[in-house]
């Protein structure tokens, strides 16, 4: 197992998790090319306050995004579904937060401009 690197906690909803960055040493680059295992290129670790873990894994596309993948079983999910984190700032944060609501923004927008063109059609 790499070294663990503790990074500044990481605050989602009200629920506090310890960050750990692994940290891959000559060692344990040694000791995996020897034996081969399964190994899902895990970047982070974040630890729950009632010892619920999730691996943060590189997307493939762009490996300076991470997805939460649950430590504990493949088969249940995170409270992080559809969420991808990046480290900025030597902290591990949500990336493109301000999405959520943008797109709120623009159906609003998008439902003010038909019930204005509706409104003038009746006239």
């Amino acid at each position: 197992m790499p070294d663990p690197k503790v990074l500044p906690d990481f605050v989602y909803g009200s629920t506090t998790y310890v960050v750990e960055k692994l940290v891959e040493t000559d060692d344990i680059l040694k000791e995996r090319l020897e034996a081969p295992t399964l190994d899902f290129g895990a970047r982070y670790i974040l630890r729950g306050p009632l010892g619920a873990e999730y691996c943060l894994v590189p997307n493939q596309p762009n490996p300076t995004l991470f997805l939460a993948v649950n430590a504990k079983s493949f088969l249940k999910g995170t409270p992080f579904d559809g969420k991808l984190f990046t480290e900025r700032g030597g902290r591990l944060v949500l990336a493109w937060p301000w999405t959520r609501k943008l797109l709120v923004g623009l159906i609003a927008l998008a439902f003010v401009l038909v019930l204005a063109l509706t409104l003038s059609f009746m006239r």
